[in-house]
């Protein structure tokens, strides 16, 4: 069956692809793709969106309940000035996302000559979604393999909580995807072609989740069936579900694990066969760039962090040769990587600042990324 020129696939059909992940929530269900929540009662999320408005959330609130922008519609109360319209900020979730596919300021220091780089992404850590059979909230566990990475999460910062619209696209898109998968498979395929028309000649890049993980076997059979029906775009991935890094994948979806799982993950994973990414302590290289008496780092006209030298940039290169376990002469920073050919193979390591893009995770010949601020 079709729907304005898409192919509509049966959810059982695309669910059947046979990628499995064992960590994962394995039974398909009518709603949630077998991710795991909880019920969110009226009264705790009354008492929730009055902790936000106020701003007196607490940490554990901050790992165990999700990110509502305040200044969403839920700021409509009562008569009494008490109670949050609920059904307002139902409405608000349940309604489709304008579009899909972004282009955040990574994306776009990572398009090139002939390069054109997406994302797509979910709420971080926990989601709020919407049973839409019963009405009921739901708390959606977004990044089950989340580990120490809360901390220092770069998705419960920055433009992802200051902007409204940025809280409510990835929220739209979470309950889209829990409620109606098929509609959720038929309005990206949608956007794919899109683009595809509009970038004619330019090869175009995917990267799924700029925030969030893959919850269950059943969200990352939707993901990969995607790659497959569209083979000449090069989808990409971090992850912290050892079993997905681990597991079968399209030719065209890499995966890289990424590092700050919980330790269950990690130690099932051997960084030095598999294509990972780790952040590299503040100590490790606070004394080989320039940085300001507030302690901020000083950057170029481009936005990077600058090396105080060459012999500055080398020191940093054996510190990671010697905790990673890696050849130095495998070692690169992203401009040096830009000016090779992409490989088939697993090769180099790559030192990425800030103001660099997101291309040596989606090259085959980058086994390793090394993240200096996060």
């Amino acid at each position: 069956m079709k729907l304005n020129g898409i192919t509509i696939i049966p959810l059982k059909q695309f669910l059947e692809y046979g990628y499995e992940a064992e960590n994962l929530v394995q039974e398909a269900e009518e709603f949630g793709l077998g991710a795991k929540t909880r019920t969110l009662g009226d009264q705790e999320l009354q008492n929730y969106l009055h902790k936000v408005e106020n701003k007196t959330k607490s940490k554990a609130d901050v790992y165990n309940l999700p990110f509502v922008h305040s200044g969403t519609a839920i700021s409509i109360k009562d008569e009494h000035g008490k109670n949050y319209n609920l059904d307002s900020l139902r409405k608000l979730i349940t309604t489709r996302p304008v579009t899909f596919l972004k282009s955040n300021k990574k994306m776009q220091h990572s398009d090139r000559e002939n390069s054109i780089f997406y994302n797509i992404g979910l709420p971080a850590l926990k989601g709020l979604a919407v049973n839409e059979k019963t009405g009921e909230f739901l708390v959606v566990d977004t990044c089950p393999g989340a580990g120490m990475c809360k901390v220092y999460c770069y998705a419960k910062h920055g433009q992802y909580i200051l902007f409204k619209m940025t809280s409510i696209n990835q929220t739209q898109m979470l309950n889209f995807l829990m409620n109606d998968p098929e509609g959720f498979f038929t309005r990206l395929s949608r956007e794919l072609e899109q683009r595809l028309r509009i970038h004619k000649g330019n090869q175009l890049f995917v990267r799924w989740h700029d925030s969030g993980d893959f919850f269950s076997s059943q969200y990352l059979n939707v993901a990969y069936a995607i790659a497959r029906k569209f083979p000449q775009i090069k989808f990409y991935a971090y992850t912290k579900v050892s079993d997905v890094a681990l597991g079968k994948k399209p030719k065209n979806f890499l995966i890289s694990f990424s590092e700050g799982a919980l330790p269950k993950e990690q130690e099932k994973v051997n960084l030095v066969q598999i294509k990972h990414s780790s952040v590299v302590p503040h100590q490790m290289f606070w004394d080989l760039v320039i940085h300001d008496k507030s302690n901020h780092f000083i950057k170029d006209e481009n936005g990077k962090v600058q090396w105080k030298s060459p012999e500055a940039l080398q020191e940093m290169k054996r510190r990671i040769s010697k905790k990673w376990h890696v050849n130095i002469h495998n070692i690169l920073t992203y401009s040096e990587l830009l000016k090779i050919p992409e490989g088939n193979r697993y090769k180099w390591n790559v030192i990425v600042v800030p103001g660099d893009g997101d291309t040596s995770s989606a090259r085959h010949d980058v086994i390793g990324t090394y993240l200096l601020e996060h």
